[in-house]
């Protein structure tokens, strides 16, 4: 897996941890120098003023991410890492796709 080097940003659509609702948020992951390391910051808005939290993604380890196939929930994916697996939903495939193939994933297309 080839590093990266420069952030990638936008907005996703998160699902909530235990109840709620999905909430839109701006994110920006951000390789570690020399590393498969990725830090992942949330934002409430694309300002970066208010963090709504944040994880690492390892991407040493193999493929963490899948699509995910609920019909109601189109462009959304799983990152699954050790603490808590995430759904996350993009605005399009082509971002679904961008975002997958971020944290290792395929980026095969289809929904």
């Amino acid at each position: 897996h080839a590093f990266m080097s420069e952030a990638v940003e936008g907005f996703l659509v998160k699902a909530p941890e235990k109840f709620g609702r999905w909430k839109r948020r701006f994110f920006v992951a951000t390789p570690m120098e020399n590393s498969s390391q990725i830090r992942v910051e949330y934002f409430k808005g694309a300002t970066l003023v208010k963090r709504k939290g944040g994880f690492m993604v390892d991407t040493s380890k193999g493929p963490v991410v899948q699509i995910n196939t609920d019909p109601a929930r189109p462009f959304s994916f799983r990152l699954k890492l050790p603490h808590r697996t995430y759904i996350l939903q993009a605005s399009c495939d082509e971002e679904c796709r961008r975002w997958m193939t971020l944290f290792g994933g395929t980026s095969r297309k289809g929904r």
